[in-house]
Order: structure tokens, then sequence, then C-alpha cells
């Protein structure tokens, strides 16, 4: 009985064996590490995108990891839509500060209403690019991301430097020292 239970145990170990090695290549084209500023460099030539260098100083697309060659150029529009979404939610706060946040509600008083205006303007316009992303997630395709990734570097540096400006502001305000009535900030 001891023979038959190692035999047994032999051969389920040679199934093992051999299912294990039977997946290894399938595994390795599923996530492969490839050098992405190469295959940008080839896709770049085909589509006519940003210089990689200023793209990964902006949106840290080197970063990007277990990714197929074959969706490069999307990952790379979903990294630049997450820096878009980043932004939009700190001008969220200043433009509609949620009542139960003390941060919000603090930074929101120190905006006049111009500066709030022009928040709202760049707001805007992030949110138009963070919509036209969703839309090209819905429906894939390769010309798609390439235009938005182009359209968003085109426009980028102006962004930057107005949100840039509201940063400023939105430190600014923890500077300033405000007298505050007790009654007016809830501690919880």
């Amino acid at each position: 009985m001891v023979f038959i239970y190692v035999q047994n145990l032999v051969y389920v170990q040679s199934l093992i064996k051999e299912k294990i090695f039977k997946l290894i290549p399938a595994i390795y084209f599923m996530k492969q590490d490839i050098d992405i500023k190469k295959e940008y460099q080839l896709l770049s030539k085909k589509h006519k995108l940003p210089d990689f260098d200023v793209l990964d100083k902006e949106f840290e697309i080197s970063s990007i990891q277990d990714i197929n060659e074959k969706f490069l150029i999307r990952a790379i529009r979903r990294r630049i839509n997450e820096k878009i979404g980043f932004f939009i939610r700190i001008l969220d706060g200043i433009l509609h500060p949620a009542s139960s946040s003390v941060i919000s509600t603090h930074e929101n008083r120190f905006f006049t209403d111009e500066e709030k205006q022009e928040a709202l303007k760049v707001m805007r316009k992030l949110m138009q690019l963070d919509r036209k992303g969703l839309k090209i997630d819905i429906d894939p395709d390769i010309n798609l991301d390439v235009g938005f990734i182009n359209d968003v570097f085109k426009n980028f540096n102006d962004i930057k430097i107005k949100v840039k400006k509201i940063a400023s502001k939105m430190e600014e305000a923890w500077s300033k020292e405000e007298e505050e009535k007790f009654s007016d900030v809830y501690f919880g």
C-alpha cells in the first residue's frame, strides 16, 4: 500500500511539474518587463508623440509596470489621466468645499471670487480632458490615445502654471494667522 501511495505521489508531482512548465511561457508573454523608453520611441516615430523625457518628467511614465507593449500608449494616456484627476480633486476642494472638511473650508476662505472663477476655468479644461479620456476608455482606439496625449502635452504647461498659482495660494492660507471663532471650527 505504501508503494502505491509513493507511486501516485511521484505521478502527481510529475503532472504538477509538467503543468507548471507549460504555464511559464504563457506567464512570460502576459507580463514582460519592457524597456518603456525604447518602446515609446518606436511608437513615437510612428505616431508623432511628444519627447519621452519631457512626458516622463511630468507624468512618470517610466514607472508604468506590468504592461504589454501592445497597450503602452493606452497605459500612458491613463497615467496622464491620473494626474489630471488629481488636479481636479484639488480644485474641487477649493470650488466646492465639503462642510465636513476643515482643510477645504479653511482654504476656500482665502480665495477671492475672481480667483475662484479662474480656478473654475482651469477645472473646466481639466474636466474636458478627463471626460475625453473616459470616452476613449469606453471605446479604445490608439489614434484617439495619441490625440489625447498630444492635446494634453500641448496644453499642460499652461494648466500647470495656473494650478501651481492656486496651490501657492492654498499653501499661503496655512501660513497666515487668522482669528477663528471656536464655534466656526468643528473638532469632532
